[in-house]
């Protein structure tokens, strides 16, 4: 059994829950590429156009943060990052890249995260899980993420972001959960060094 504490600063109250999140509810999925995402023209240039990404995806040395693959059924993406603490920040960043537009999110409220789990994969799930449960019941869209600690038992981290507005945000992709299906870290030789890298699967 997994147990999570979630605090948010400003208030200074405390959230302890036992148990997997499986959020429902279902919207409306829109299928970007990266390339269309970055290169998107802002909201309001045609009547009925929906709003896309503006948001740049950050680098790893030559590797992109986090980007798309190719899945049967489900949403998957590839992340990166030179530390565990880089990779859990990107893994926040990309699940939010594919949900929303994130140029969109003003950073208004922070919060404090945190996370255990029986190994570092479990943690990451429940990290995710904890970003998805929020959006899906406080509508909370993230901005920003500086993950503190990334260890193989637990997650600590800081988030910005706001309540969904939507007159400024869309959900363009439904995610369900985040599933341990094809988990696995694994190490990437990169001309400025060693790199994690980590598949995700999202239920879509």
């Amino acid at each position: 059994m997994i147990t999570r504490v979630c605090q948010a600063a400003a208030g200074g109250t405390s959230l302890v829950r036992d148990g997997r999140i499986s959020p429902d509810g279902k919207r409306a999925y829109n299928a970007h590429s990266m390339d269309d995402r970055e290169s998107s023209k802002p909201a309001g240039d045609a009547a009925g156009d929906a709003p896309e990404a503006s948001h740049p995806v950050p680098r790893v040395g030559s590797l992109a943060a986090y980007e798309p693959v190719d899945h049967t059924a489900d949403l998957a993406y590839l992340v990166r990052g030179r530390t565990f603490e880089e990779l859990f920040t990107h893994a926040a960043l990309g699940m939010f890249f594919f949900l929303t537009d994130p140029g969109r999110i003003v950073p208004r409220e922070r919060r404090a995260l945190r996370v255990t789990g029986r190994d570092r994969e479990e943690c990451l799930i429940t990290f995710l899980q904890e970003l998805l449960f929020w959006e899906e019941t406080q509508e909370f869209l993230l901005a920003r993420v500086e993950v503190s600690c990334a260890g193989p038992t637990e997650v600590i981290a800081e988030v910005w972001g706001e309540r969904f507005d939507r007159a400024r945000h869309e959900i363009q992709t439904d995610i369900k959960a985040a599933t341990y299906h094809d988990l696995e870290f694994r190490r990437l030789a990169d001309a400025e060094g060693d790199v994690l890298e980590v598949r995700i699967v999202l239920d879509i």
